[in-house]
């Protein structure tokens, strides 16, 4: 298995959650629709990261096809700017951690490089 599309992926929706104008749920849409909603699990992510990548693509796309804007708008309406942030911070954990730079597991929040 190789992780070369989810490392793409992940950078792309960092860099959309960094830079893209607009409130952290936009952009956390921005970032899912393009990016992530293109990663499969099962092909693209290391057996480790995939419980916390899927608890996250549940929380924006309950019920929905993969990738739909409405779907996702509709999803991110129900969460508060502070569990969107948290989102954010996670997958930016997930980032570090697919690219190896990170030294513990992404549950834990420590020791980072």
């Amino acid at each position: 298995m190789t992780t070369d599309n989810a490392r793409a992926r992940f950078k792309n929706a960092i860099g959309i959650l960094v830079d893209e104008p607009g409130g952290i749920k936009q952009r956390l849409m921005i970032a899912y629709i393009s990016q992530l909603s293109r990663i499969d699990p099962n092909q693209d992510l290391p057996e480790r990261l995939m419980p916390q990548f899927d608890r996250i693509k549940f929380t924006l796309m309950t019920d929905e096809v993969s990738g739909d804007r409405g779907a996702v708008s509709k999803e991110l309406e129900k969460i508060s700017d502070d569990e969107a942030s948290q989102i954010a911070r996670q997958l930016f954990d997930m980032f570090l951690e697919l690219h190896d730079l990170k030294e513990t597991s992404h549950e834990t929040g420590i020791d980072r490089r």
